[in-house]
Order: structure tokens, then C-alpha cells, then sequence
């Protein structure tokens, strides 16, 4: 796993095909070129975008929308308040890998991929529970603009849609 310095990431074509046959779900890829530092670049990466849904955070988590750009559609969210009513399961969709709005940004992922990555010892990335959320971007709150930015449009119609998110 290679991570951008913006975000986003990039996954070897290997770990992709064990993924495929661990059979985890959320997640689309598109192909990469990864220029490493040394000069050198790969093809062997893919950039590895989260589909997953698990909806709005939910009301008793505390993150409510507080400020709305009709024009530019900026919107910023209070910060968390109360991390464990965060997700509303029932929005859930049921995939290994999925984001909650307003944190696209932010890949989520079940126990059984959590578990997987630890058992396999995959490299280049960190489990942190919501909880450990950098203060400074738990306080802040979450400015965001429309979830097609974050994840295929078709997606972004299908579940923001609704919404008015897309």
C-alpha cells in the first residue's frame, strides 16, 4: 500500500488479488503509475477507491451540517461528539471497506478485514479505532463538498442522491 501525500492510495496487484480471494467487498480500483522517490516506476499498482456506505453519520453522534455553499456545495459539519453513535448500521450496506459522510476521506473497515491485514502483516498502513481521530480534525469538525468527489459518480447518485450529497 502506497498512500498519497493529498490521500488516497495505492495498492500492489498482489495484495489485490489476495483481497479478491479473501472475497472483501467496498472497493473498486483503477490502474496507477507510482513514481518512487529513487526515479524508478511501477504499473503494478492499482489506485484503490473505497465504495463502501454506511450513510450520514448519525444525529446522536453530534455532527450536524452547519454551514451550506449553494454555489460551490462546501459544506461543513460540527465536529464528533459521541464516536460510538457515529454509524447508523441500518445505512450500512454490508461491504468490508466503506465510508460514513462527512468523512470520505476517512476508509473504514469491518473486523474481518482488520483482522486479515494484521494476521498478514501488510505494511504501510495503521488500524486506529474513530476514537483516535486526530483532535485536531475531530474538533474542527469536517468541511466537505460533493461525495462524487470521493467516490465513483455513479455511487455518489446512487446513495447521495437521495441526499442531495452527490
Amino acid at each position: 500500500m502506497i498512500w498519497g501525500w493529498t490521500g488516497g492510495c495505492a495498492v500492489h496487484e498482489s495484495l489485490l488479488a489476495e483481497y479478491e480471494q479473501e472475497g472483501f467487498t467496498g472497493y473498486r480500483t483503477k490502474p496507477a503509475t507510482i513514481l518512487f522517490r529513487d526515479g524508478q516506476e511501477s504499473n503494478e499498482y492499482r489506485e484503490f477507491i473505497v465504495t463502501g456506505w454506511a450513510g450520514v453519520a448519525s444525529r446522536e453522534s453530534g455532527v450536524q451540517l452547519l454551514e451550506e455553499c449553494p454555489g460551490c456545495f462546501r459544506r461543513q459539519y460540527s465536529a464528533i461528539k459521541d464516536y460510538d453513535r457515529l454509524i447508523d448500521w441500518d445505512q450500512w450496506t454490508g461491504e468490508d471497506f466503506f465510508i460514513v459522510w462527512p468523512m470520505p476521506r476517512f476508509a473504514l473497515v469491518t473486523k474481518r478485514v482488520s483482522a486479515w491485514l494484521k494476521r498478514r502483516k501488510v505494511k504501510s498502513f495503521s488500524l486506529s479505532r474513530l476514537e483516535d481521530i486526530p483532535d485536531i480534525v475531530a474538533n474542527l469538525g469536517f468541511t466537505v463538498v460533493s461525495l462524487s468527489e470521493s467516490i465513483p459518480e455513479d455511487l455518489a447518485i446512487k446513495y447521495g442522491g437521495p441526499l442531495g450529497l452527490e
